[in-house]
């Protein structure tokens, strides 16, 4: 599930990877290939998501797909945005 905000950002507002599935890479996956593809919109000047304090795995792989926690909050939520390489 994804979505645009007012200031272009664009959101992936969801991700589930069945239990039996995880450790994959699958999210992972996922993940890169959405952001990649939401990045290309025309004026988006950021990928952002969010996850909860305390799901250190949801953390583990946002950090390691570029994704920083800015200090905002969505609801209890921490949220980290991603910002492509400018050249």
């Amino acid at each position: 599930m994804w979505g645009m905000d007012d200031d272009r950002s664009a959101w992936i507002g969801g991700l589930v990877v069945d239990g039996r599935r995880q450790r994959q890479g699958i999210g992972h996956a996922i993940v890169r290939q959405l952001r990649e593809r939401l990045i290309a919109e025309p004026g988006t000047p950021n990928v952002a998501l969010s996850y909860a304090a305390d799901n250190t795995a949801a953390r583990h792989l946002y950090r390691t797909l570029g994704f920083h926690e800015t200090g905002e909050t969505e609801g209890t939520e921490l949220v980290a945005r991603w910002r492509p390489a400018r050249g």
